[in-house]
């Protein structure tokens, strides 16, 4: 495999470790300025393409793998990165608490305790994104129930021309939920990228 089919692969990994949204919002504010750019494209070749991808152990494992590590090591900045990942892999708060509290005792208290306060904010993070999330689902499922009546009811199940109206309405209405969907999630990154470019600034 060469450097450029690591390169993909490591896209691949990274988008899906990030989330579509936190993956452009990534590298458009944290690796946006050309010197981290050209960091993080060595790190998707060599970190990412070349060894978060190889065969023997899945995303969720690995993900594990490197929290522990940055706990150990003290990495707070990459620990708080990896940790979302750890979360959004699917290990529950509770697990990585315990891993954490194991650890205390092979690489001392002081550096866990640290950990342990960064588990405190990444949780409430999390919590907070599913909770955004869910609410923008919401709305999203409401303005696109909204448009579908709109636009339904201009176009009346009647016959034109001798031909019944149905499926025009069908084709509306499946054109409008697809424009809908769009416009939000356009959006909600909007919102997301606005609301990091303000933290990064702080």
């Amino acid at each position: 495999m060469n450097n450029d089919d690591l390169y993909q692969k490591g896209m691949e990994v990274r988008r899906t470790l990030h989330g579509e949204a936190s993956f452009k919002k990534s590298n458009t504010v944290t690796y946006g300025d050309p010197l981290m750019t050209n960091f993080i494209k060595v790190a998707t070749t060599s970190v990412f393409g070349a060894l978060w991808a190889r065969p023997g152990l899945d995303l969720k494992t690995r993900a594990l793998v490197v929290m522990v590590s940055d706990a150990c090591t003290g990495q707070e900045a990459e620990l708080h990165i990896h940790m979302i990942f750890a979360l959004k892999q699917g290990w529950t708060e509770e697990e990585i608490t315990e891993v954490l509290l194991q650890l205390m005792g092979y690489v001392g208290a002081p550096k866990i305790r640290e950990a342990m306060l960064i588990a405190v904010k990444v949780f409430a993070e999390y919590k907070a994104s599913l909770k955004s999330a869910k609410k923008a689902k919401k709305a999203t499922k409401k303005a696109v129930k909204k448009a579908v009546a709109k636009s339904t009811a201009a176009v009346a199940p009647e016959a034109v021309d001798g031909v019944a109206a149905r499926p025009a309405a069908k084709a509306v209405k499946k054109a409008v939920k697809k424009a809908v969907k769009k416009a939000v999630t356009k959006n909600a990154t909007k919102t997301a990228t606005k609301t990091a470019t303000k933290k990064a600034a702080k």
